[in-house]
């Protein structure tokens, strides 16, 4: 039988909205029976979208509206496409999987539109389902197995020589399975790599076929039943499925700190083992630069104003005092290129950056800051402080003479 999605043509933003007005005013609105792929096709892409709509991440409807966009562009080219469905749940399995054929004689672009958004919107369908939303609901277990449910989703590859995107739709916290947070622990910024030549060696990673992946949420939660994440726990989460995707045999195309609209999950979410706050608590995370008063004299560890600097460094120790947070405190420096573009190493004075982390580090200290402070030079600053000329900018020099300080 032959996949066909243009029964409804509707666009997706339509249908993620109607799905949740008309929810609570009729009965049951679709069957939790999902695509089947019953035929062999040729495909020159394969997609696997993995998702993760538990009770302490964020309002999936906004992640799915995050999401949607990046998987659309993936059809540009107008290519034939299978699209497979995980739901990561503590028992992973493909519940969706479809031949997205657009490549069919006599198809109009709007006729292929319609194929790639009605095929899309069993991501929806999924989503619903899973949670009961439309009054009827698909079979589910607790926990998050995103190990396994990355495995799935690279299973479903099975054609060679194709293009091959993973999308996942998760915060990142992994429940059960071989990644178990409840039980090894949460990676941290000092031993997530370790962790991941620990799973490695235990044979623990999965082949992810070369797929590219694409990560939408992570490191967001909900900041209740799931306790908001800091700057650094987020940053170690990052490094650890980075990781975990290279070594795996992956490609980490975008995996940062999520950025989904921020709204309460709802109360049918899969449910899910809360993780202790063994996940380091970010009480600072300041970045002092011009703004602060803390300008930097160039090609030096001393300031143009001293007196300003010292007030700006006077009340980030106050706010450490304040926190009581007793964990290390990175302070980290950067520098200009100071030099003309061309002649520029891209790395910068690792030294002088390191001396203006030291000196802010002495002045917290001065200040009343005892907990252990670690400094590093970080080098150029990253921001082109060059002229369209080539020449050096000292104005835009100044954006990369900043002290970033993290706890």
């Amino acid at each position: 039988m032959k996949l066909n999605y243009r029964q409804t043509a509707v666009s997706l933003g339509f249908i993620l909205m109607l799905s949740t007005l008309t929810a609570c005013a009729q009965g049951p609105q679709v069957s939790c029976e999902f695509n089947r792929i019953d035929k062999s096709a040729e495909v020159s892409k394969e997609i696997a979208v993995v998702m993760a709509p538990n009770l302490g991440f964020v309002d999936f409807e906004n992640v799915m509206s995050s999401a949607l966009p990046k998987i659309q562009d993936v059809f540009s080219d107008n290519k034939n496409a299978t699209l497979s469905i995980v739901l990561a749940d503590g028992n992973p399995e493909i519940v969706s999987s479809a031949i997205i054929d657009v490549e069919q004689f006599g198809f109009t672009q709007t006729d292929v539109n319609e194929e790639v958004e009605n095929a899309i919107s069993e991501v929806s369908k999924v989503y619903r389902c899973s949670l009961g939303l439309d009054g009827v609901r698909s079979s589910t277990s607790d926990e998050s197995d995103l190990t396994l449910a990355l495995a799935k989703a690279a299973g479903a590859f099975e054609s060679e020589g194709t293009q091959r995107e993973i999308f996942v739709l998760s915060n990142g916290i992994s429940t059960s399975g071989q990644v178990d947070f409840t039980n090894d622990g949460v990676p941290t910024l000092d031993n997530y790599s370790a962790k991941v030549d620990q799973y490695d060696s235990q044979n623990a990673l999965v082949d992810l076929k070369g797929a590219s992946v694409t990560w939408i949420g992570l490191g967001q939660t909900d900041g209740e039943y799931q306790e908001k994440l800091g700057t650094q726990s987020i940053d170690a989460l990052t490094g650890f499925w980075t990781l975990i995707v290279e070594k795996s045999k992956g490609v980490a195309k975008s995996i940062n700190a999520g950025n989904v609209v921020f709204g309460e999950p709802d109360p049918n979410s899969l449910m899910i083992a809360k993780v202790d706050t063994a996940f380091e608590k970010a009480c600072i995370s300041e970045e002092l630069g011009e703004d602060q008063g803390l300008i930097f004299k160039g090609n030096d560890d001393t300031f143009e104003d001293p007196r300003v600097a010292r007030e700006s460094i006077e009340e980030i120790a106050r706010k450490i005092v304040d926190s009581n947070c007793n964990g290390l405190i990175r302070i980290t420096g950067y520098v200009a290129s100071n030099t003309p573009k061309d002649s520029f190493n891209g790395i910068g004075d690792m030294q002088l950056s390191l001396d203006r982390a030291n000196v802010v580090r002495d002045l917290l200290a001065e200040f009343g800051v005892s907990v252990e402070m670690e400094t590093d030079g970080a080098g150029w600053g990253k921001v082109d402080d060059w002229n369209p000329d080539g020449t050096f900018n000292d104005d835009l020099g100044k954006q990369n003479r900043i002290v970033k300080i993290e706890q």
